[in-house]
């Protein structure tokens, strides 16, 4: 769940019974019982009823062939990521064949890491979802649907689009996971494995139309099978190359009959503009389809007062109690309804005295509650919970703010030169399980380590973490995580390009940045995502001069860059 001081009604039904990165980071204890759990698990979504059923009646046209690209949109704090979680179990539950991926941008390195969101979505199709499911994320229906279907989906990445390998899906990685689930007997085994050596050994370059082409045609073919929803979370911060492959996917769509139903989220402040001031990439594209297929956008804007209020209420109402329409009034006029304020305020009011369980285990109100010593704000609310932690946590939780949303414990464990056991424990036992400020997002495998990720239960958290550290703290704990990246990732470093020349150009290390902007123009003009590639080679020129890396190289940079400009068919350039 995204976050700003404004107004939501969301499922608090999905966030207790999945317990995905939606999750408050805290429910109050009158919401964590056995009964307030069977409630949930039996009701309804709270004041998001009609947009659930928008988002049925976008699965119930696809599954009959009318296929489109559908829109989520809403600040931080609306609930697109729960409503999405919701509606993806709700989903499946209703279509025992459907298949569902998903794929999250990065609002650190999203912006030019190309196709990260459709990798996600490829290796979950591929069957790379025992870490999801390790961690919670997905069902274990999910992942045995996703592993049956895995004949399906290699036969079409073959037939159909094999120059997605080392593109999409790491070729050797790709290869490991087939024989393990399939076994070697698999009649298309020594295909694929000529197709990655071929990969391997090929500097092949062909245009992103056929690329793109590729992506269609055998996302088409699974579609025929089974039908498809994808989902891609914070579009806003995608890449160029992932919003002009969502475009290519939107008019294939409109073209043809398909069980392909692609549902997208995205915050609109932030596509008013882009980070450079330039109208947003995804600007265009939304014009394009709302022309195209009309009104496919389920928004989640600014409630009316009565269902703000109806949140509320519905909140209070799960446990029996005696809070009456005074302190409902009083409690509605200080939240107006913003589900992380609301919850985080009720914790409060507990620990403080505020709300009591009498004899009976009624909640009623205790004797000193006083409003005016409560926060205002919701910064107070996140202010006051980081306080509340110990030092060591607190630390932990700076060091993972750096790395961004999305954290590795093993990079907090190097930085802080302690034993990765600890770490571990002191983030699945406390951070996780006893404060609910981050949730495990599973292992991905870099060489012969395995490394475990999380993601702050809430951005807000992480954000105001970072934004607590001086100038000076950010520059020197930014070359921490890199160096740390770097160590982590030996002999995989040109799949971290874009993480590294950040965190070294934010600490400022110049000529390591230079090193790795170039590497990561490189790696782009290889995915054929040509705006990232002018983007990274772009930068690296700019930091040559205080880096003076020499004539051949800074020439290597240009002539990367032109040739980007070319497939672009901007000549001028």
């Amino acid at each position: 769940m995204d976050v700003e001081p404004a107004l939501e009604t969301i499922t608090l039904y999905q966030q207790i019974q999945v317990g995905k990165s939606d999750l408050p980071p805290q429910l109050p204890a009158f919401l964590t019982g056995e009964k307030a759990r069977h409630e949930f698990e039996r009701s309804p979504f709270v004041g998001r009823e009609g947009e659930l059923a928008q988002l049925d009646a976008f699965i119930d046209g696809a599954l009959v062939g009318q296929g489109r690209v559908i829109f989520i949109t809403g600040g931080p704090g609306r609930g697109k990521t729960a409503l999405l979680d919701a509606f993806t179990q709700r989903a499946m539950e209703m279509h025992p064949n459907l298949l569902v991926a998903s794929g999250k941008c990065n609002a650190y390195s999203g912006l030019g890491d190309p196709y990260l969101p459709y990798r996600d979505v490829m290796a979950m199709l591929t069957g790379d979802v025992e870490g999801r499911w390790d961690a919670g994320a997905i069902t274990p229906d999910h992942a045995q649907r996703l592993w049956a279907a895995l004949p399906l989906v290699v036969q079409a990445l073959l037939d159909h689009a094999p120059h997605l390998v080392d593109v999409l899906a790491p070729g050797a990685t790709l290869l490991s996971r087939v024989m393990i689930v399939e076994g070697a007997d698999a009649p298309w085994l020594p295909r694929l494995r000529e197709i990655v050596n071929r990969r391997g050994a090929s500097s092949q370059e062909v245009e992103q139309s056929y690329l793109f082409q590729q992506v269609t045609n055998m996302l088409r073919v699974i579609a025929q099978e089974q039908p498809l929803l994808l989902i891609l979370d914070d579009i806003q911060w995608a890449d160029v190359a992932s919003i002009s492959l969502l475009f290519h996917l939107g008019r294939h769509l409109a073209d043809v009959d398909s069980r392909l139903l692609i549902a997208c989220a995205y915050r609109p402040e932030e596509v008013a503009l882009s980070h450079t001031g330039e109208r947003h990439p995804l600007a265009k594209v939304l014009s394009e389809f709302k022309r195209t297929f009309g009104d496919v956008w389920v928004h989640l804007g600014r409630a009316e007062e009565i269902e703000e209020r109806r949140f509320l209420d519905a909140l209070l109402d799960i446990e029996t109690n005696r809070l009456g329409e005074r302190f409902r009034a009083a409690l509605f006029d200080r939240t107006r309804g913003h589900p992380l304020f609301t919850i985080e305020l009720l914790g409060a009011m507990q620990e403080r005295g505020d709300l009591l369980n009498d004899a009976e285990g009624v909640w009623i109100e205790g004797p000193i509650l006083d409003w005016d010593v409560l926060p205002a704000r919701v910064e107070a609310v996140i202010e006051e919970r980081i306080d509340r932690l110990d030092p060591e946590l607190r630390d932990i939780l700076t060091i993972a703010s750096v790395e961004g949303e999305v954290f590795t414990a093993q990079v907090v464990t190097e930085v802080q030169k302690v034993l990765e056991k600890s770490t571990l424990r002191r983030l699945s036992q406390d951070l996780e399980r006893r404060h609910r400020l981050v949730k495990e997002q599973g292992e991905v495998q870099t060489g012969r380590r395995r490394m475990s990720r999380y993601r702050f239960g809430h951005v807000l958290f992480q954000d105001y973490l970072y934004k607590r550290l001086s100038q000076g703290e950010q520059r020197l704990l930014h070359a921490d995580v890199a160096e740390a990246l770097e160590k982590l990732y030996e002999g995989q470093l040109d799949e971290m390009a874009v993480q590294l020349a950040q965190h070294f150009h934010l600490a400022g290390n110049t000529g390591q940045a230079f090193h790795y902007f170039s590497m990561a123009g490189e790696r782009a003009a290889r995915l054929y995502a040509n705006n990232e590639a002018i983007t990274h080679y772009t930068q690296a020129i700019e930091l040559a001069e205080e880096v003076s890396p020499g004539v051949v190289s800074l020439a290597r940079l240009h002539r990367g860059r032109g040739l980007a400009f070319e497939r672009l068919g901007e000549f001028d350039q």
